[in-house]
């Protein structure tokens, strides 16, 4: 990922709407349109969002080109996109929003907060490392010296005997198990691995996973929900998200296979799960300016004075004099106040943050490509820089004011199949529900698909899972509320996950169930043995995978299996066998191909 080597600036301070945009069109600043349009034709970019604000008021929030080009999908203020690095100042204002709570201290050392980890540790200088350090990148980690093992390849992750991909804790250990590059606090290296452990610092400290955490202390309080950690597989893409085209067109072998599947370098090379707080959120260019004028205090004040000097420290034997790396962001002190940059890259993606406080400007560049010329990064401060030098008269209002925040934040828990409230992997058209917070009028998302939901209420929703989560290994649910959004929850997704449904809609007891004669299959009317008895399932799959009824344990195949087109309910007719030992309450369950119903459930025989 890719780090500011050069000035803030680069002449900034010194020195009609194109067809094809969109976003609010502002006459003043056409000059940001051209600017705009021109960057996104000469740098041959599908698609380029900016924002912009003055004084804290979001004055220009505009894209231009395609977020997809394959559906002619155009960019929007409201596209999504990888933010790479820019993670970075996110996770170190979520650890000094924990400093200034009195959680943590910036000074204190890792491992004696992640107590945990410190058995793997292997270099003896790492248990010296302080919170601060990480945040710096004078841990002493240099990317640049030993790469990450957080980009570590498909032949790499084979030879160490990792999963794929590897799971954070096997990052860890391999990480833990290695040399330092340099003593902890002797110099800056850039370290991607440094922000990792700051990622599970803020897990542990926070009591909350990574993202939950972010959301909670940094982000939500700004009115920012659509930011999220990022998935990797091009068809786990959340609403809104950008397509993403790298500059090289080779294919990488994916780390989410076992065997060697190439994949375009944007989907399969990198888990953004394990990147989390080094580079892997997604989000737009009007959440970032909305999150920096909170963190230079334009418009919010997010960190406290004492907090915000903490930020802009540099680190020790750096000279405040010239850019420098501070906490999580490039830094250059100019009179009483800083200037203050950072940028990220990734294959199929650039980011770019500036927040100028002697102008009074903040903006962020987002694009669905990749781009390590510095002259790139040159030509957009320069042109942002000479099309404000052309503005002779800022528009008025605040376009922040005008966004569709309205409400609650909804929050939603792990999905259970919605007839036998099992927490569960989901299958494709099966009948799901959420439980959570702030749920009315919610419409819930299964990566980029809208569900269709069948009922809701502000504390739970029932909804279809999207045929097309087939053949995924997991999905990621969010819950939309007007314009608000939940954090993502991760599920698995299997073949067949069957549910019965129940008289008591509790998950166990008596079976929702026909007799052959129409009534419901109850203790005044049990079922004889030779009659035919119809259940009622959902999460019983495509129909491929063989069904069994297990009748006291006794396996029965059905006799017929209907699929309602309606409602994701399938009909499930068996004959009771004859000659049961058992009679009165017994349990029965369906098994569908290795997965079998939750048990508890119960048939009335006779």
């Amino acid at each position: 990922m890719k780090h500011l080597k050069s000035s803030l600036l680069w002449g900034m301070v010194a020195v009609t709407t194109m067809a094809g945009q969109t976003g609010t069109p502002v006459p003043e600043l056409a000059a940001l349109d051209r600017f705009l349009v021109q960057l996104q034709t000469k740098w041959e970019l599908p698609g380029v969002s900016l924002a912009l604000t003055k004084g804290g008021r979001l004055v220009y929030a505009r894209g231009a080109g395609l977020a997809d080009a394959n559906a002619n999908r155009p960019v929007t203020p409201e596209t999504l996109f990888r933010i790479g690095s820019i993670a970075k100042p996110l996770t170190a204002v979520t650890v000094l929003h924990l400093a200034e709570e009195g959680r943590l201290r910036l000074d204190a050392p890792v491992f004696d907060i992640l107590t945990e980890l410190r058995p793997l540790v292997k270099d003896a200088r790492m248990l010296s490392i302080t919170v601060r350090q990480l945040l710096q990148h004078t841990a002493g980690w240099d990317d640049a010296v030993t790469p990450s093992p957080l980009f570590a390849g498909h032949a790499e992750i084979a030879a160490a005997g990792a999963s794929f991909p590897p799971a954070k804790q096997e990052i860890a250990a391999y990480l833990l198990s290695q040399p330092l590059d340099r003593a902890p606090g002797a110099q800056q290296g850039y370290s991607n691995s440094g922000y990792f452990l700051a990622g599970r610092l803020i897990e542990k400290v926070s009591g909350l996973p990574y993202e939950e955490a972010v959301r909670r202390l940094v982000l939500e309080p700004q009115g920012i929900t659509r930011m999220r950690i990022g998935r990797s597989l091009e068809d786990q893409a959340a609403p809104g998200e950008a397509r993403y085209r790298a500059r090289n067109p080779e294919l990488a072998a994916s780390i989410f296979s076992r065997e060697v599947r190439m994949a375009p370098l944007p989907y399969g090379r990198y888990s953004f799960d394990l990147l989390d707080a080094a580079g892997g959120w997604i989000g737009s260019p009007t959440d970032l300016v909305r999150l920096m004028t909170a963190i230079d205090g334009s418009r919010a004040n997010l960190l406290g004075h004492e907090w915000f000097a903490e930020l802009v420290r540099p680190p020790a034997g750096v000279a405040a004099t010239g850019v420098y790396y501070a906490l999580g962001m490039m830094a250059e002190r100019a009179g009483d106040r800083y200037n203050l940059l950072h940028n990220g890259g990734i294959e199929g993606t650039y980011s770019l943050f500036a927040s100028i406080p002697g102008l009074g400007i903040t903006f962020a560049l987002l694009t669905n490509t990749d781009n390590e010329d510095e002259a790139f990064e040159r030509e957009i401060l320069m042109g942002i820089g000479q099309a404000l030098l052309a503005v002779s008269r800022w528009p008025e209002g605040d376009q922040f004011r005008a966004m569709p925040y309205q409400g609650a934040i909804p929050r939603i828990g792990q999905p259970v199949n919605a007839a036998s409230y099992e927490r569960t992997a989901l299958s494709g058209g099966m009948l799901a529900t959420v439980f959570g917070e702030h749920l009315e009028e919610a419409a819930i998302w299964v990566d980029a698909t809208p569900a269709v939901v069948l009922a809701r209420t502000a504390g739970q929703v029932n909804f279809i899972v999207p045929g097309d989560a087939a053949g995924k290994n997991g999905v990621a649910l969010t819950a939309e509320r007007r314009g608000r959004w939940s954090g993502t929850v991760l599920a698995g997704v299997t073949r067949a996950a069957p549910g019965l449904f129940t008289l008591s809609a509790a998950g166990t007891g008596p079976a929702a169930a026909l007799n052959a004669d129409g009534r419901l299959n109850s203790a005044a009317e049990p079922a004889a043995g030779g009659s035919r008895v119809t259940l009622f399932a959902t999460g019983t799959g495509d129909g491929t995978a063989p069904m069994r009824v297990l009748v006291a344990e006794r396996e029965v195949a059905p006799r017929a299996v209907w699929a309602t087109p309606e409602l994701p309910v399938t009909l499930v007719e068996f004959e009771v066998p004859g000659g049961l030992a058992a009679r009165g309450e017994i349990p029965i369950a369906i098994r569908v191909g290795e997965s079998r119903s939750r048990a508890g459930v119960t048939l009335w025989v006779r």
